[in-house]
């Protein structure tokens, strides 16, 4: 939930999900990558989560918020 609520990072997903990444394990090379789908303002769900060691995958995607 830290992730969605203070992210480092947000792209766009190919499917409208946006997708959230957080630098939390950086003394092991991992960052906390969460898929979100927002329904409006105020409602959305949670899609997956999971760790990734690089960025250069979602680096293709369009970066829509960079802290």
């Amino acid at each position: 939930m830290d992730t969605l609520g203070a992210p480092d990072l947000i792209f766009e997903g190919s499917s409208g999900e946006k997708i959230a990444v957080k630098d939390y394990l950086s003394n092991l090379g991992k960052l906390i990558v969460v898929v979100y789908k927002e329904l409006n303002k105020e409602d959305g769900f949670l899609v997956t989560s999971f760790l990734i060691s690089k960025l250069s995958r979602l680096e293709k995607k369009r970066l829509i918020w960079k802290k």
